[in-house]
């Protein structure tokens, strides 16, 4: 994801240079990044609710927030980083968030309606009042900013939400190398442990097809293979 992110801005800065006469074509065009399938780490009820448990001084006030964005991305199904920090107080309404998510804002099905849990109200009580248009800090005072602006404050700030994360999570005895994309995986973990149908798991996701969310959770479904297993022989 931050290797992405740095292309898309790349390309932004490359196309300005074309504009301005700087350069006369973009130097990592047709330039693309092959990913390979890696196992998805995750954290477990037990590691969500040490981090929860937690106590961290009013001072540091990274780390709070570190905690309050992963475990609000936890309990809304795995919510993207990007999509949290442009969540408006303007997206919540009555018990549900209602929002388009970001990055496939251009296709079907990407506009989600999410019930509000009463663990995901108490954190957004936290920052209410704030008379701020987003709900959550990374973006203060960024609702005038151009697209380009939010990308590069949003680049900034994910680094910096997921070097606290790792602290605090060490602070809680969670040994792992923790992002907050782990959230998402972590909500689909706990979900296939407390055997939500794979439909149902799909529509949360936020998936228009079910053979991405079967691709999507075969790792977290390998995981409960043992235990199968033990349970029909054992």
């Amino acid at each position: 994801m931050m290797y992405r992110t740095c292309i898309t801005l790349w390309r932004n800065k490359s196309k300005k240079a074309i504009k301005m006469g700087i350069i006369k074509q973009n130097p990592i065009k047709g330039f693309e990044i092959i990913t390979e399938n890696t196992q998805k780490d995750s954290l477990t009820f037990e590691d969500i609710t040490k981090l929860s448990e937690l106590e961290i001084h009013p001072r540091f006030k990274g780390m709070i927030k570190a905690r309050d964005l992963f475990l609000f991305s936890f309990y809304t199904a795995g919510m993207r980083f990007s999509d949290l920090c442009r969540l408006k107080w303007e997206n919540i309404i009555r018990n549900e968030i209602i929002y388009t998510m970001h990055k496939s804002r251009t296709r079907a099905g990407a506009k989600r309606t999410l019930p509000l849990t009463p663990k995901a109200v108490a954190i957004l009580d936290k920052y209410k009042g704030r008379k701020n248009i987003f709900v959550f800090p990374p973006l203060y005072g960024m609702d005038k900013k151009s697209l380009e602006e939010i990308e590069h404050k949003l680049y900034i700030a994910n680094n910096a939400t997921n070097r606290s994360l790792r602290i605090v999570c060490e602070k809680a005895g969670i040994k792992k190398w923790v992002n907050m994309h782990m959230a998402k995986h972590s909500f689909a973990d706990f979900a296939v442990k407390n055997n939500s149908g794979i439909l149902m798991i799909s529509k949360l996701l936020g998936h228009t097809k079910l053979s991405t969310t079967q691709h999507y959770l075969k790792d977290f479904y390998h995981k409960e293979e043992a235990e199968e297993i033990n349970r029909l022989f054992g």
